[in-house]
């Protein structure tokens, strides 16, 4: 389940061309931006795919409570609520 997700975030943001090595802080803020949108679900799925790890920690620690898709959903939901905090702790814009 989680594996068909991401690929499906995965092949999303390849349509953008160098998301892997835009700074998180620019496709928060142009995901915030263009919500909504067919290019917001774009961005939305590369700050996913950028975060992905996230989804495998959460569920390493409660796979015995939880499944695949409450974690996904938890990730998505940090995601999409807070636009995500910097690594400074910075929020990007208001929700």
């Amino acid at each position: 389940m989680l594996g068909e997700i991401y690929n499906s975030c995965y092949d999303t943001a390849n349509s953008l061309k160098g998301w892997q090595k835009m700074n998180k802080n620019d496709i928060a803020n142009l995901y915030l931006d263009n919500r909504g949108t067919d290019r917001g679900n774009v961005y939305g799925a590369a700050l996913l795919c950028r975060y992905w790890y996230k989804v495998g920690l959460i569920w390493k620690n409660n796979k015995n409570s939880m499944s695949q898709e409450d974690c996904y959903a938890i990730v998505w939901d940090g995601i999409e609520k807070y636009a995500v905090l910097s690594v400074n702790g910075i929020p990007y814009k208001e929700v």
